[in-house]
């Protein structure tokens, strides 16, 4: 939808001012919304809460969000809440260490990619995956120009969707480029 039709069904919140903010230098003119009954419902509920009742639930969300960090006895109400509703054991506790490590590879998994990549992963086992794959790719195609049960038209689409696949071996070289430190950093 355009970001003006968002705005005119959800006008509790200014999309252009976020979208300046936080990206300056591109604003899209349009923005996917999976569910416009949902955004539609959402404008009714601000609408008639009151400020101090949507302030609380940002609050809330944003204690929820970082609760499973804390290892403080503080937090056991909520991960009992929360084991209970995804069936386990009230008590069920993560082990610290897989928290951290968790918290450190969302933060850091391309940087840490990187390293990875540095060590075990080879330029040429990257070329060698790459060049299996086109071949791959190579031999679909000529497969699909010498089956005579489908149509032309099929046959050319199935051909496009071929060419249209997106590799994806080993790591990134573009969005971002796993190699170029500038890339990581932005």
């Amino acid at each position: 939808m355009s970001v003006k039709s968002v705005q005119e069904i959800l006008p509790q919140i200014s999309f252009e001012k976020i979208f300046k903010e936080f990206s300056p230098d591109f604003v899209p003119e349009v923005i996917l919304v999976a569910s416009p009954s949902f955004v539609k419902g959402l404008s009714k509920i601000l609408e008639s809460a009151s400020p101090a009742t949507v302030q609380g639930y940002f609050v809330l969300k944003i204690a929820d969000s970082y609760s499973g960090l804390i290892s403080d006895e503080i937090n056991k109400p909520i991960r009992e809440f929360k084991n209970k509703l995804q069936g386990k054991e009230p008590s069920a506790k993560q082990q610290r260490w897989k928290t951290c490590v968790s918290v450190v590879d969302n933060s850091l998994g391309w940087i840490l990619g990187r390293f990875f990549i540095e060590k075990a992963f080879s330029e040429e086992a990257k070329k060698l995956g790459d060049r299996i794959v086109y071949d791959i790719k190579d031999e679909f195609v000529h497969t699909l120009k010498k089956l005579n049960w489908i149509s032309d038209d099929v046959r050319k689409l199935a051909i496009e969707k071929v060419g249209k696949t997106v590799q994806k071996i080993g790591y990134p070289e573009t969005s971002p480029n796993i190699k170029s430190p500038s890339e990581l950093q932005k």
